[in-house]
Order: structure tokens, then C-alpha cells, then sequence
């Protein structure tokens, strides 16, 4: 049994070292971890609340943040360390569910035959490569693995042999603890309380009673996290209210998308354009969400004879069921379904698997063809990582098998616009709007497109236009008033800021437009008490510090304006500005 595991864990780690030398994505890796301004305070971490409140996962990323930088390779390999760790702790979920099933039959199989195969299952399939491959989606390894944690401890605790010892409420607690830290990593985790009752009630016989007393402290637990998820997550932009009636709907053909994606895995993307508005459009929603309700019917009518599939189907609905529309979310602007909202949620069709290889006995030709598709799999999953090597690599693939993909064309822009190519960016952005007109990331980044090749009433025109489609959008405030401080407009510029600090008192754009105006206005003591508070020695702080430098010179303080201007170059040794002063600076501490 000890090589076969070798050999999973082999194959597995052959698969996806090669994200090791994947790069970080604009696609939230900056928001969450390099521009992530929390990765400089630990203590915001767990007291920030903004956003969504993930505290755990969080942590993980400060603690690579303090030994590497931005340094992409060590947050790929604590990724892949994660799945690697989950892959055991499936196999373990499955040699104690496997245990539970009568009537084993093995043909002369190794007894941890179907909870081999059922792990390489939830190791293998290619839509497990976006969480593994891409950083941001730590929060769904990491939340995986103490959920698979508590999920393991909670079956030992309810294994009868153990009702005796005194290790069975060690077990028991440890499941509490782990759930907690679960939901401190992504509070999605949720509903896999539910899943911890049915294990309970149907495969270890426990009352409804004794069940739900069983997982009392695990809901306990999990009021906090909630809570504040849910006011942290209140003001997000939903850019289409879905009518309640459409919901079910919705769930239903997003559940029906991902068992396709499930039994034929070809082409999987990063963004797929699902929204509730699409199927509504299109017209989808009337029959998309057959599949899934059979699959569900029809399971929980055979639930008896098939507890095994039934609980596999339980597990990966539950997994999936905050994120299958029934509630909004502010992901659904772009889609209802992503491969990574799956990763725990492939513990179903392992457990489905498992089952179903105990059901019979296991013949050498199942076997081997069973092994030789899973393999299929392990192949298709190391191209897929393959994918995600960059920006440029995830963004083509995606537009090459979806043209018209809003997500990967403003996604295509923004890399264009980063290397200084803003035609090509305006390209991308005008393709955008005329996709998905309703899509303000595109109107606002097509405005700064336009605003820097020279057309700044047509810039306008689309700020403009993403206020109007969502009025809080913070980037289009502060591009507002870049246009009208150009215009030499204070009196335009200065409520679009004021609007930007009232809502981001740390924003930087907003926080240098005003710095510069009280400088302009020699203010200088106003403009030292409005950056003293938010400067911070990280990168994109530059030209903050460059400013409060100027404020001391002129505030008559040159010690605190030199160190403000040697933070400003260690920052951005390339900060043309910074580096003129702090040459100033030097040879005005030497004249005194």
C-alpha cells in the first residue's frame, strides 16, 4: 500500500511542480498578495474586515510575504504542498467510509484499492489545475484541508470501536478546531456542516438527534466568520439583481455545467462567461438546469440503495452550494461558475468512485481501464497547468477558445496597457464594451486607454459611463479627477477625491492627487498630517513618501525629508522624481 501511495503522491507532484515556475497573475494575485497592503501588518490581517474576512489563508501569504517579496515560485509550491496534503487527507476520508460499506468484494485487489483510485480521482482530474496553479485560490486549498481535517477527526469520533477511548473527544475537538480554521480560511465551508450530519446519521448510524447535537459547536464555530463575511461582502457591485424566481434555476444549470465539465473535462477556462444574465439572454435557463435536478432526484430517490453515490452527490453540492446562485455573489458579474469553486467538491466523485468499486468486485480489465483514464487525466491536468504560466499564456488560451470573453479581453488590455502598448489595450477594452457593454471594468480601464494615447473627452465620456453603471466604482472617481485636475479643474477634481479617501482612506492615487494640490497651495502641514498617517514601506508607496519628503522640505524639517526620500528610492530605485530630491536633500544637509 505504501508504494501505491508513493506512486499517487508521485504523479501527482509530477503534475504540478512545474507551477513552481509560474508567474504571479494580475488577475487578483496583486490584489491579494504583491498590492495587498495588509501583507505589512499581521495585525490587519485578523482585525481587517473588508472585502471578505479570511484571516487564515491570509496569514499563510504574510508569513511568505516576510521571508520572499513577490517572489511567485514560494506561494506556488505552499499551493501544491496544499494539494498534495489534501490528496492524503481524501484517501484517509475514503479507506474509513470504504470500511463502512458491506459486502466488499475485491477480487484479490489490495484492500485500499477504491480509496487509491478514488484520491487519484480528486488528484488528477484537470479542473483542479486552477486551484493549484493559480495563488489567490489558496483560500480554497487551505480551506480544503482543515475541512478535510474536521472531516476526518468527526468520522473518527463516530467510529464505534472508539466509543471506549479516551481519544474519541480528542477527535472530536480536533474536528471543532479544524472546521473553525476552516471557515477563518474561506467561509464558504459552510455547508459542509451538512455533510458532516449526513455522514453522521447515514453511515454511522447516529440519531437525528445525537447528530445534530454532535455538530453544534461546529455551527457555533461558525457565526463569527459568517457574520462578518456577511457584512464585509454587503457592499459589493452586483451588476445584474437576479430575480428570485430565476435562482433555482440558475443553481441548477450551474450544478448541470459542472458535472459536464466533470465527465468531459476538455475545455476548461479561467472565465466562462455563465451569468445569470447570459442564460437569461440566451435563453439556457429553461433547459440547463434539467441535468442537474435529475442527477439530484434521482439520487436522493435511490439514497438507500446507493449511499455511497449519494453521499459523493451531498459532498459536492454542498461544497458548492454558496457559490451555485441561490444567493448573489459578487463573482457572478463575470460568471456562476469557476473550475476552482469545485477543488473540495471533487471529494464527491471520489467518494461516488469509492463506492462504486466496493459495490462490485473489481476485475483486472476494470482496473486497468479505470487506471489507464485516470492517467488521461493526470496527462490533460499537466497541460492545463501549463496554461497558467502567465498572464499572456491563461489570457490566449481562454480568447482562442472563447473570443468573446469579456473577462479575457479586458484581462488582455490590462497586460497591454502594463508594457505601455495602449493602442493594442484600446483594442481590447473597445472589443470589451462592444461584448458586454454593461461591464464597468471595461468602460473605466477603455477611459484610461484613451486618456493616455491623448483623447481625453472620449476618456471622460467612459468614466462617465462605468459611474453610471455603478456609481461607487473607486477607480473611475480617481480617473475622473486625474481628467479634471489636467483640465486644471480643482473645484471638479476635488469631490471625486474627497468621494476616494471617504471610502479608501489609504487609496494612493487619491491620496498624491490631494498631496500634490496642498503642496501647490503651500500647505505643507496639511499635507504632512495626510500622508504621515497612510504611508507605508512598501512597494506603490513611492511616490507617497517622494510627496511627504517635499512637505518636510518645505515645512522647514530636511532630516525627515532626506529619510523620506531614501525610503521613496529604496522603494522604486527607478523614481526619477525621488531620486532628484534625495540628491537635493544630501546637498542641503551638507551646506547646513
Amino acid at each position: 500500500m505504501l508504494a501505491a501511495i508513493a506512486m499517487l503522491m508521485g504523479i501527482t507532484a509530477l503534475i504540478y511542480l512545474p507551477a513552481a515556475s509560474h508567474r504571479l497573475l494580475d488577475w487578483d494575485d496583486t490584489t491579494y498578495v504583491t498590492g495587498n497592503p495588509k501583507m505589512a501588518d499581521l495585525h490587519a490581517i485578523w482585525t481587517g474586515w473588508s472585502s471578505g474576512y479570511m484571516p487564515v489563508t491570509e496569514t499563510f501569504w504574510w508569513l511568505i510575504y516576510q521571508r520572499y517579496g513577490v517572489q511567485p515560485g514560494p506561494y506556488h509550491v505552499l499551493n501544491i504542498g496544499f494539494h498534495l496534503l489534501n490528496v492524503l487527507l481524501v484517501f484517509a476520508l475514503l479507506r474509513q467510509l470504504t470500511g463502512r460499506w458491506p459486502g466488499r468484494e475485491l477480487g484479490g485487489f489490495p484492500e485500499a484499492a477504491p480509496a487509491l483510485l478514488g484520491a487519484a480521482l480528486f488528484a488528477w482530474h484537470p479542473i483542479q489545475a486552477e486551484a493549484v496553479c493559480w495563488v489567490t485560490s489558496l483560500k480554497d486549498l487551505a480551506s480544503a484541508f482543515f475541512c478535510l481535517i474536521a472531516l476526518n477527526a468527526h468520522a473518527l469520533f463516530l467510529k464505534p470501536q472508539t466509543t471506549a477511548s479516551p481519544c474519541r473527544w480528542v477527535w472530536y475537538w480536533m474536528g471543532v478546531i479544524a472546521f473553525g480554521l476552516a471557515m477563518l480560511a474561506k467561509p464558504t465551508v459552510i455547508a459542509m456542516l451538512v455533510a458532516a450530519f449526513i455522514m453522521g446519521k447515514f453511515f454511522y448510524d447516529r440519531s437525528w438527534g445525537r447528530s445534530m447535537r454532535d455538530l453544534l459547536p461546529w455551527l457555533l464555530i461558525a457565526l463569527f466568520p459568517l457574520a462578518v463575511n456577511a457584512v464585509s461582502q454587503s457592499g459589493l457591485y452586483q451588476g445584474f439583481d437576479v430575480p428570485v424566481r430565476y435562482r433555482l434555476f440558475v443553481a441548477l444549470d450551474a450544478l448541470s455545467f459542472y458535472c459536464g465539465k466533470l465527465v468531459w473535462p476538455w475545455e476548461l477556462l479561467p472565465a466562462y462567461g455563465r451569468t445569470p444574465r447570459y442564460l437569461l439572454d440566451s435563453g439556457a435557463i429553461w433547459w440547463g438546469w434539467i441535468p442537474g435536478a435529475v442527477l439530484l432526484a434521482l439520487t436522493f430517490w435511490r439514497r438507500k440503495q446507493w449511499p455511497g453515490l449519494w453521499l459523493g452527490v451531498c459532498v459536492s453540492v454542498l461544497a458548492l452550494l454558496p457559490v451555485l446562485g441561490l444567493m448573489q455573489f459578487a463573482a457572478q458579474n463575470n460568471s456562476t461558475v469557476y473550475d476552482h469553486y469545485l477543488y473540495l467538491g471533487m471529494a464527491g466523485p471520489a467518494i461516488a468512485l469509492a463506492w462504486l468499486l466496493c459495490r462490485r468486485p473489481l476485475r483486472r480489465r476494470a482496473i486497468f481501464l479505470i487506471a489507464a483514464v485516470l492517467l488521461g487525466l493526470a496527462l490533460k491536468s499537466a497541460t492545463q497547468t501549463s496554461i497558467w504560466r502567465n498572464d499572456y499564456t491563461l489570457w490566449t488560451y481562454t480568447l482562442n477558445h472563447r473570443a468573446e470573453s469579456e473577462v479575457a479581453l479586458v484581462s488582455m488590455g490590462k497586460l497591454h496597457a502594463a508594457g505601455g502598448a495602449y493602442v493594442k489595450a484600446r483594442d481590447y477594452y473597445e472589443r470589451a464594451v462592444r461584448e458586454a457593454p454593461w461591464s464597468v471594468e471595461a468602460h473605466n480601464n477603455l477611459g484610461a486607454c484613451l486618456a493616455k494615447t491623448g483623447k481625453l473627452d472620449s476618456a471622460k465620456e467612459h468614466f462617465e459611463a462605468a459611474l453610471k453603471l455603478n456609481p461607487d466604482l473607486i477607480a473611475a472617481h480617481d480617473n475622473l479627477a486625474e481628467y479634471w485636475l489636467v483640465r486644471d479643474r480643482w473645484d471638479n477634481a476635488g469631490p471625486h477625491i474627497r468621494y476616494v479617501l471617504e471610502h479608501q482612506g489609504a487609496h494612493i492615487g487619491a491620496n498624491s492627487k490631494l498631496a500634490e494640490h496642498l503642496l501647490k497651495t503651500a500647505q505643507a502641514p496639511e499635507c504632512i498630517r495626510l500622508l504621515e498617517p497612510v504611508v507605508r514601506p512598501i512597494s506603490g508607496h513611492a511616490n507617497l513618501y517622494n510627496l511627504l519628503g517635499v512637505a518636510y522640505g518645505q515645512n522647514g524639517q530636511p532630516s525627515a525629508a532626506l529619510s523620506a526620500f531614501q525610503t521613496a528610492v529604496r522603494l522604486d530605485p527607478l523614481h526619477a522624481g525621488a531620486t532628484l530630491n534625495l540628491r537635493q536633500a544630501q546637498k542641503d544637509i551638507i551646506r547646513q
